[in-house]
């Protein structure tokens, strides 16, 4: 498979939005989710680059704070806490009653999903680029692919639990569901459990032809593919159900590569905040 490359998306942003600064007064729906885009993918100064070029004190209120907000998002991620915060501040300050100072409000104080507990995998072997991240105030879905082979995979979830914590057992049962939204074969064996968290390996298999869906939900896995072969570690915590998937575009994983990942996902930790690492976030 060859090397995974950066969107080449720049030219095309640059032009958009010289073409969108001459007239417009609001931001087109499509610029806003190539920023967004650039965002999931962790291109931070392509993203900031097009914000900048975006801001235009003619914009309607809303607009102007979703920019701002997204800066904001990226200069957390950069670890440039200051800057961040000060930026969740400036919307606050400036743009009344919309969704995106309720947004910033949240962010200043660590609330959504994305800045509390969560999997890292700075324990994988390998270098990974994040395909896309999902989240909201319960949830947390990030997908990374190998930047050497993109039949590869890791995912991450996070999900807020009530006021019942349940088992892993049950924990195991729902990561079987939610690989269920993907695949029409799923089996999923526990290698080791404990009160509070579990190993297992799965295959998921679609028979046929595969049509390829974005589905938005509580908890998505977002693999469909033909056929995967992997491996996952789940974990409970007082409030949250964290998981942990490696999977490959394979019938079955080889012994070697299964060693490696069992080993990788025991060593695989919980961390709090966005701040991603280069190369290996």
């Amino acid at each position: 498979m060859p090397r995974v490359k950066s969107l080449g998306t720049r030219s095309l942003l640059i032009a958009a939005f010289c073409l969108f600064l001459t007239g417009c007064a609001t931001t087109p729906p499509g610029l806003k989710e190539t920023l967004f885009r650039l965002y999931q993918r962790q291109q931070y100064t392509d993203c900031l680059a097009a914000i900048e070029k975006m801001k235009n004190p003619k914009l309607a209120k809303e607009d102007q704070a979703e920019l701002v907000l997204m800066e904001a998002l990226c200069h957390e991620e950069m670890n440039h806490v200051d800057e961040a915060n000060h930026l969740y501040r400036s919307v606050i300050e400036k743009f009344g009653q919309t969704e995106s100072v309720q947004r910033a409000a949240r962010r200043l104080i660590k609330l959504e999903s994305d800045q509390t507990e969560h999997f890292s995998i700075d324990s994988a072997p390998g270098s990974w680029q994040r395909l896309d991240k999902q989240w909201n105030s319960m949830n947390l879905r990030e997908r990374y692919i190998s930047t050497t082979d993109s039949r590869q995979s890791i995912i991450i979830l996070a999900k807020d639990l009530g006021p019942e914590r349940g088992s892993i057992t049950a924990a195991l049962g729902q990561v079987k569901a939610a690989l269920r939204a993907d695949a029409q074969q799923v089996e999923l064996k526990a290698i080791d459990e404990s009160s509070q968290e579990g190993l297992f390996e799965f295959t998921a298999r679609n028979p046929g032809r595969i049509r390829r869906e974005n589905v938005e939900g509580e908890v998505q896995i977002g693999m469909k593919i033909r056929h995967s072969s992997g491996l996952g570690r789940v974990i409970l915590t007082n409030k949250r159900m964290h998981v942990l998937l490696y999977s490959d575009a394979v019938f079955a994983l080889e012994k070697e590569e299964k060693e490696k990942w069992l080993e990788a996902l025991r060593k695989a930790r919980l961390v709090k905040g966005t701040a991603q690492s280069s190369g290996n976030p």
